[in-house]
């Protein structure tokens, strides 16, 4: 029996991630008529936001106009939940009514639309968000600050960004770093980031670091920072015995401090424990990317000891950030018992993780087999345009051209991706 709209909506709400992705498609292709049930779940706090701005997303049009008519229901919590997701639509067409309607939130809702104007391009919000830098809470300033980076293109985000370094509040100072993450190709901006790495503040030295290392590619930015960092090291003294981590301290790794977090994985990835690897796994679900990418690198640096145990794990995890990581270290240990792995997590329903699958998968690219060119193949049809065009670089190089592009069959083969 052919499922109805009520069962589309029951699937999304079921916490089953197969169910949620096909209900994801099915309500897309539905459209129009979705939308006011959909509306109903956004109210709703137990409904994940990201399936929900999928939706959304792929709707476009009337529906984000229909989801910013919540930006002015009087539960507050409706309003945050429809910001959330107007944000992570990335549609511009959600500018407007953020500005228009901004006065009148409450300062939490501020703060969220403040940092939701980070995920668009429309000129529009440049002006508004330096307006808000000059005269609201500092919490919100910062917030903007973030959000400035997504306009850095405008030499007046960039100079806004740059003279808020010197800001006399670390928030400020922090917000400002994470917009000049976004920034690339300035000098200014990677002098300025440098310096920073040497603020009074530990937040705003950690955020620096993490930022260079998003910039420039060097994934040990950070790590170096918590080697170096003499209040880091203090507190790693203080949890240490005798120079080393004994094997009761798994609870050390999950200090308050990420730069102390980073700094014990070095030294656990060093000390070759036999349990080194139950150790640091943990580190590619940490809530700081920066740590999660000193996970990863030290994993690597351990070699293909690792190989089989992050293989057990990987069956293990339903997280879609820790199969990010061990994506990434297979793709840095470039042992050939990764292959079927990286091929299996090419086809994950996290685009994230198809996402690091396919860059890993560079590393594997002098074992071009029939295998691995009909993953990658299939990966040509993927929703998301980086594994799109990671497929296509990595059949390219090999001398494979792919097929000139079909909607119908494109359309056909996302929908039955997976199955």
């Amino acid at each position: 029996m052919a499922k109805t709209l009520s069962d589309w909506l029951q699937d999304l709400q079921s916490g089953d991630s197969q169910r949620i992705k096909e209900a994801i498609r099915a309500l897309t292709y539905i459209g129009q008529e979705a939308v006011p049930p959909l509306l109903t779940l956004i109210r709703v706090s137990s409904v994940p936001i990201e399936p929900l701005g999928e939706i959304i997303k792929q709707i476009g049009g009337t529906a984000i106009d229909a989801v910013s008519n919540l930006l002015l229901d009087p539960d507050p919590a409706s309003q945050r939940r429809a910001v959330a997701v107007l944000g992570y639509t990335h549609n511009n067409r959600a500018v407007l009514p953020f500005i228009m309607g901004f006065k009148s939130r409450d300062e939490t809702i501020r703060a969220d639309i403040a940092q939701a104007l980070g995920n668009f391009t429309d000129p529009s919000a440049l002006p508004f968000l330096l307006e808000i830098i000059q005269n609201e809470s500092d919490v919100i300033r910062a917030k903007a600050a973030q959000s400035l980076g997504a306009y850095a293109r405008d030499p007046r985000a960039i100079h806004t960004l740059l003279s808020l370094m010197n800001d006399e509040n670390a928030a400020m100072r922090g917000g400002a770093v994470q917009g000049l993450a976004r920034v690339n190709g300035d000098e200014r901006v990677q002098t300025a980031l440098d310096k920073a790495t040497q603020d009074e503040d530990s937040l705003v030295r950690q955020l620096a670091a993490a930022a260079l290392q998003h910039q420039r590619g060097d994934a040990m930015a950070f790590q170096r920072l918590a080697n170096t960092d003499d209040l880091v090291d203090d507190e790693v003294q203080k949890i240490l015995h005798d120079g080393r981590l004994s094997e009761t301290d798994m609870e050390a790794m999950r200090h308050s401090n990420p730069m102390v977090r980073a700094r014990l994985i070095e030294l656990v990835g060093q000390s070759r424990k036999t349990n080194a690897f139950s150790m640091i796994f943990p580190a590619l679900n940490d809530i700081n990317p920066a740590v999660r990418h000193s996970g990863v690198e030290v994993l690597a640096r351990m070699g293909t000891d690792v190989i089989d145990p992050l293989l057990e794990a990987l069956k293990e995890t339903k997280s879609p950030i820790v199969k990010a990581g061990a994506a990434q270290t297979l793709g840095l240990l470039a042992d050939p018992r990764g292959l079927p792995a990286l091929i299996m997590l090419l086809k994950d329903e996290a685009p994230g993780v198809r996402v690091s699958a396919a860059k890993a998968l560079t590393a594997y690219q002098m074992d071009m087999s029939d295998t691995l060119i009909k993953a990658l193949q299939q990966a040509l049809y993927d929703d998301n345009e980086a594994v799109r065009a990671q497929a296509k670089q990595l059949l390219s190089q090999h001398g494979i051209e792919p097929e000139a592009e079909n909607p119908l069959m494109r359309f056909f083969k996302r929908f039955t991706r997976g199955k």
